[in-house]
């Protein structure tokens, strides 16, 4: 469900990344408990929670950071990189499907401000088309996370230049 400019009656809840991530990640992040809190009183009280496509862009991209450093990775061991990307798939496949299901529900609006550019709809698509890649760490044998975030691409549309 898609709304051009915020019409509407009633009190607005904007859920940021933080949030959005607290709500993917589930439990095992810190601040999970007060994200389902502060989101279950929000909805109680008759507010309209609402987020928007660069949140949910940055969510993504910090899910699978986090999700990739949770894991281990031996240099040279592509079966444990293998392992860790797919765990960070299924993370991201997860967090979309809750953003989805809040749609559904009718608990979570994308708001979408009229004739704003970038098309954030297909940068959204582009992370997910280029996920990247898990590498393991440096100095530790934590994996990392290496890929485009939402930010990248939006330089290198900026960088592009037009000519009419």
């Amino acid at each position: 469900m898609v709304e051009h400019g915020g019409g509407g009656k009633g009190q607005v809840v904007y859920l940021d990344t933080g949030v959005l991530v607290a709500l993917a990640l589930g439990p095992s992040d810190m601040h999970y408990d007060g994200a389902v809190r502060a989101c279950n009183a929000a909805v109680r009280s008759g507010c309209r929670l609402v987020t928007s496509l660069l949140a949910i862009m940055e969510m993504v991209n910090v899910v699978r950071r986090r999700t990739a450093a949770s894991y281990k990775c031996r240099p040279g061991r592509g079966e444990d990189q293998e392992a860790a990307d797919a765990h960070v798939c299924g993370a991201v496949a997860y967090a979309l499907d809750l953003i989805n299901t809040m749609i559904d529900d009718g608990i979570l609006t994308i708001i979408e401000t009229a004739g704003w550019s970038p098309d954030l709809d297909f940068l959204l698509g582009k992370m997910l088309e280029h996920p990247g890649r898990i590498v393991s760490g440096k100095r530790s044998r934590t994996c990392r996370h290496r890929g485009v975030g939402p930010y990248d691409w939006l330089s290198k549309l900026n960088m592009v230049t037009v000519e009419l």
